[in-house]
């Protein structure tokens, strides 16, 4: 009988036992579950708010323009390994009684590193221009076809001013877009130099569209080649003029005559602009000598 007693008791400890092991092992199971679940929802959530950010990027400037969309390579004088990149484009208008040519450039030698060139009947006037992204605006433009048409922007470019330069067009603070046309190429809506000129407020209701110059990218190398020497020439020229001013008004603003004789002069800042221009450029060593030359003649 004491054996049978000891029989059943050895049984249900081993019972209870089993039961405890079993209710841990869920518990953990269990926990284990809940910390995984915890850690996949985290993720998501860190997912969507990275999609989201990007969406609300998207939506906020939803016409604005790739500036990457400037970069093209030439190739020069027929051989492909000499290539070089280019950070320009050109656009053409044909309205009647303004610039024919704009050229945007986003790689030029002035201290807000982009310039804007203005062409007509073989003059060519330059400003510095700072390009920005701006809330969503709308403006009215007479396109290239000479219809009018509203349009959306979000890139602007805003016409900005050196120190000692002259503003001859009377355009300084104009603000000019760039947008996607149609074709899916990049236009400019720029003030009507003819019906709006510079003296006047500029008119963003009756804008002008100048368009991506057509086949910029296939014009015959001889001619790129020529047009890619005088702009870096004017680019040069203005970068050497600007470190010439500056350094003139600076020894104007002295006082003390002892002082200003142991300072830089203006000759010294203009040879020592060209001689890091030749460092940084050694391809154009001749260029920026002839610009150097300029603005020490005076030009």
């Amino acid at each position: 009988m004491k054996k049978y007693l000891m029989l059943v008791c050895s049984l249900m400890l081993l019972t209870a036992c089993s039961s405890n092991e079993n209710s841990e092992n869920v518990n953990s199971t269990s926990s284990l579950s809940t910390a995984e679940s915890s850690i996949a929802s985290t993720s998501m959530e860190s997912s969507e708010q990275v999609s989201t950010s990007s969406k609300e990027a998207t939506q906020n400037f939803p016409y604005a323009v790739n500036l990457d969309d400037f970069v093209q390579e030439e190739n020069f004088n027929g051989d492909d390994t000499n290539k070089k990149p280019l950070y320009r484009l050109n656009f053409i208008s044909n309205q009647k009684n303004v610039p024919t040519t704009i050229i945007v450039n986003l790689k030029d030698l002035n201290s807000f590193g982009k310039g804007i060139y203005f062409s007509s009947n073989e003059k060519d006037i330059f400003y510095p221009i700072s390009i920005n992204e701006i809330a969503t605006k709308d403006i009215s433009l007479i396109g290239y076809n000479g219809k009018e048409r509203k349009i959306k922007v979000n890139t602007e470019v805003k016409i900005e001013l050196l120190e000692n330069q002259t503003d001859s067009l009377q355009i300084v603070g104009d603000s000019y877009y760039l947008f996607y046309n149609q074709e899916k190429t990049i236009s400019i809506a720029t003030r009507d130099f003819d019906k709006n000129p510079g003296s006047e407020d500029l008119d963003y209701n009756h804008m002008i569209e100048y368009i991506q110059q057509p086949d910029s990218q296939n014009t015959e190398n001889s001619m790129e080649s020529e047009s890619e020497e005088a702009l870096e020439n004017d680019q040069y020229y203005n970068s050497i003029k600007e470190a010439w001013h500056k350094q003139k008004n600076y020894i104007d603003s002295i006082e003390d005559p002892k002082m200003k004789q142991s300072v830089q002069t203006p000759f010294s800042a203009a040879n020592a602009e060209a001689g890091r221009l030749e460092l940084d450029h050694p391809e154009d060593t001749d260029l920026i000598r002839e610009s150097l030359e300029k603005v020490l003649d005076g030009e």
